[in-house]
């Protein structure tokens, strides 16, 4: 996740770690409300989706850092024609028995 790479490059480790710990607390609560409500094995499931969500919130807003929505064709050829050229050997005859030896 770009947000998380932007706190690692910058050392700010300080940060890192209190998402880290609000994120573990978060899911706690999260795991244990849910299984004292009686949602049954749903109790498992939310904790990892409970970190997840709050890792992800916490270094969004602690980096100024936004996806922005930026279309190049040039850029889906230059994949286009490395991913076909890929394709092309995995399903050429030859490729498979030069592979092996």
């Amino acid at each position: 996740m770009v947000p998380n790479a932007l706190l690692q490059r910058d050392m700010r480790f300080r940060d890192i770690n209190l998402i880290g710990i609000s994120g573990g607390l978060i899911a706690a609560t999260l795991g244990i409300g849910v299984a004292v409500a009686g949602f049954g094995y749903w109790a498992l499931m939310m904790p990892g989706l409970g970190i997840a969500l709050a890792t992800a919130a916490g270094a969004y807003w602690l980096t100024r850092y936004r996806p922005a929505f930026a279309f190049s064709w040039q850029e889906i050829k230059s994949v286009a024609v490395f991913g076909f050229s890929m394709l092309s050997r995995r399903f050429s005859p030859t490729s498979a028995t030069t592979a092996i030896t």
